[in-house]
Order: C-alpha cells, then sequence, then structure tokens
C-alpha cells in the first residue's frame, strides 16, 4: 500500500520549552483509519497539527512522498484537519457560509461552490441546513457542519481531534456511523475506546512524546496491561455501531 503520511524523527517543542514530540517515528497507508491513543499530554494532538502543516518540528513529515512544508497548498488540499471545537471552523453567519468559505477562498466558480456545499452537507446528514445560523445548532451539529467545510474540498486525508468528545450517546453514535463511511485515508485522536473499536483498523499509542505501541486494533485494546501502563482503563463496550442502536436512543 501507498504511504499516505510518513513521519520520521520528528521532534517539537513549545516557545515555552516543553517538549511534545521526541523523535516519532510513523505511517499511516492509504485507505487505512487509524487511531491514535493515549494519556492527556501524550502529544497527540500536536502530532496531528504537523500533518498539514500548522506546525512544523525538527524531523521529516511528508503526505504521499512529499514533504509537507514543500507546498503548503497543495498540502492541505491533501489534508483536512477537523478540530476538537468545532466553533474554531464556524465563524460565518449561516452554515452555507461556513462550507463555501474555503471553496471561494481557492477560486471555484459559483456553480461549482453551491453543488459541493449541498453535498457536502449531505454526506453528513445536514442536507437543507444551509441557510441555518451556527450559534444556534447543537454541538452534534456543530461537529458536523465541521466535518462539512473540510469534505467539501474534497482532500484524500481526513484528520479528527477528539471527534466524539463532549457528544451525548445519540449524537455520537449518528457521527461514527457517517465517518464510517467516508472513505478517504482518516486518522484520529480520541480517548474514546468504543469509537477506537467501532472505527479504526490500526492503533498508536503515544506517550510522553513517543510512539510506545502499534498494532491492530484488536490487539491494542485486548492487551489491558499496555492500556493501563499508559495511562488508558480498558474498554468496556455496551454498543455495537449501528443505525438501529442510534434509533433506539431518545433525542437529547
Amino acid at each position: 500500500m501507498r504511504e499516505a503520511i510518513r513521519a520520521d524523527n520528528l521532534f517539537f517543542s513549545y516557545p515555552d520549552g516543553r517538549q511534545a514530540l521526541k523523535g516519532v517515528n510513523m505511517a499511516v497507508y492509504e485507505g487505512e483509519t487509524v487511531a491514535i491513543i493515549g494519556p492527556n499530554g501524550a502529544g497527540k494532538s500536536t502530532l496531528l497539527l504537523h500533518f498539514n502543516g500548522i506546525l512544523k518540528g525538527q524531523g521529516r513529515v511528508s503526505i504521499f512522498g512529499r514533504p509537507v512544508d514543500e507546498d503548503l497548498k497543495w498540502t492541505r488540499r491533501k489534508v483536512g484537519v477537523v478540530f476538537q471545537d468545532p466553533d474554531d471552523q464556524l465563524f460565518s453567519a449561516t452554515v452555507f457560509d461556513d462550507v463555501a468559505f474555503g471553496l471561494l477562498n481557492v477560486g471555484y466558480p459559483e456553480d461549482e461552490v453551491r453543488r459541493r456545499v449541498a453535498l457536502a452537507l449531505y454526506e453528513v446528514g445536514l442536507e437543507g441546513y444551509e441557510k441555518r445560523v451556527p450559534h444556534h445548532l447543537s454541538l452534534g451539529e456543530k461537529k458536523k457542519v465541521a466535518l462539512a467545510t473540510v469534505l467539501a474540498l474534497s482532500p484524500d486525508i481526513l484528520v479528527f481531534d477528539e471527534p466524539t468528545s463532549n457528544l451525548d450517546p445519540r449524537a455520537k453514535w449518528s457521527l461514527l456511523l457517517g465517518l464510517k463511511d467516508l472513505t478517504q485515508t482518516k486518522v484520529f485522536v480520541s480517548h474514546d475506546l468504543e469509537m477506537v473499536r467501532e472505527l479504526a483498523s490500526r492503533v498508536i499509542i503515544l506517550d510522553e512524546g513517543k510512539v510506545v505501541a502499534e498494532g491492530r486494533v484488536e490487539d491494542i485494546l485486548a492487551d489491558e496491561d499496555l492500556l493501563r501502563l499508559h495511562g488508558l482503563l480498558p474498554p468496556v463496550f455496551s454498543h455495537s455501531l449501528s443505525p438501529s442502536v442510534i434509533n433506539s436512543m431518545s433525542p437529547s
């Protein structure tokens, strides 16, 4: 399989001197869904922000074999990042304006912008939301709109930081069902091991800025000693992802 993302000997320190990444080596292959897990402060979110050049450390990060910083416009067309807090991505008066913002910046004509906005909202289950005010939406709806702003640009790689954080169970499973249908290469950070089980094919554990383990999702989640060693509780699963599970939950 072709490498979609590769990090080689990646180091990063913040201006206050805190070293967040300490020689990270990892790869994500085209078509994979990879979860990055680990305790708070492990460097997970910092690592994600290197994948489209928001942060730049020492070492090498490449997308489909090209260094991230060789052409940031190209990189950011290939890699779409969905932040943990959707309010970091939603700032316009309407949902349409938010989803259209990136398309207009790239220079798509009006007809194509409207087509792509409609398609992106359909993909996240929010068709007809174009005139809604983002500030008035539920958190789950905001997260879907934030995802739509990225999908509209048709990236090959989707990167998510804690996509299910602070969602109620119905909103969580609804979002996961949508994510599971997306065919792009996906990388996400999460403490939600139910999400990891349902969505990921492979897991990377990051701790103290280093990759300490990686493997198939079923092997990593079954290794309770490994999880506890790195500040993670062994998962207790109560549901399996399906539309029937979502529909059986009462709306909040």
